[in-house]
């Protein structure tokens, strides 16, 4: 932030407004999406031991775990956007300067582009999910998501066996509009 700050230049500067904005994107973009992340690919994990047990197992799935987390059940599920000129879309002709909501949740379970999109699947080929978006607007900060997710799952299936969900204390979503995780989600655990 410090930087932005001092790239003040004459002809061009963020103004105090947005020097803020960034500070909260970068905040809620790098901090709670990839936490949240992590979250719900535990969540998803518990709800399919089947899965859980194969990537535990073999740590080199963790990855494609990842993505397919991403793909499942990712942090964002959609954006506000503005159409820049008149679009036209499955038959539809949407005016410039509308409001549109693209729904990539939906897209990522589209059984057209994967076979048996419902199902929780580690070792299914998540490639091309937009879950990081597409385009001018993919992520910055994929690559470093991907890492931490891939870090912290190493770490915990290096650290302990029989992980599992309390059952005397079900998962709890967090209260939001636009992100997708969890305020807690109860497990036990044998250390390694």
């Amino acid at each position: 932030i410090s930087a932005l700050v001092a790239a003040e230049d004459a002809e061009v500067a963020l103004t105090p407004d947005e020097v803020a904005g960034f500070a909260m994107l970068l905040l809620v973009a790098g901090n709670e999406t990839t936490t949240n992340l992590i979250g719900n690919a535990m969540l998803a994990l518990m709800n399919h031991p089947d899965q859980l047990r194969l990537v535990a197992g073999d740590p080199s799935l963790i990855p494609n775990m990842v993505e397919e987390t991403l793909r499942y059940d990712a942090p964002v599920q959609f954006l506000f956007r503005t159409t820049t000129q008149e679009t036209r879309i499955a038959g539809q002709t949407i005016p410039a300067a509308n409001v549109v909501v693209p729904i990539f949740a939906s897209a990522n379970r589209d059984d057209a582009r994967y076979p048996d999109a419902a199902r929780f699947d580690v070792t299914r080929n998540a490639q091309g999910h937009l879950a990081f978006g597409l385009g001018p607007h993919f992520c910055l900060g994929a690559p470093l998501a991907r890492l931490e997710a891939k870090v912290v799952f190493e770490e915990l299936f290096s650290r302990t066996r029989n992980i599992a969900r309390r059952e005397d204390a079900p998962a709890a979503r967090i209260d939001s509009m636009f992100l997708r995780g969890l305020a807690s989600l109860p497990v036990t655990f044998d250390p390694a």
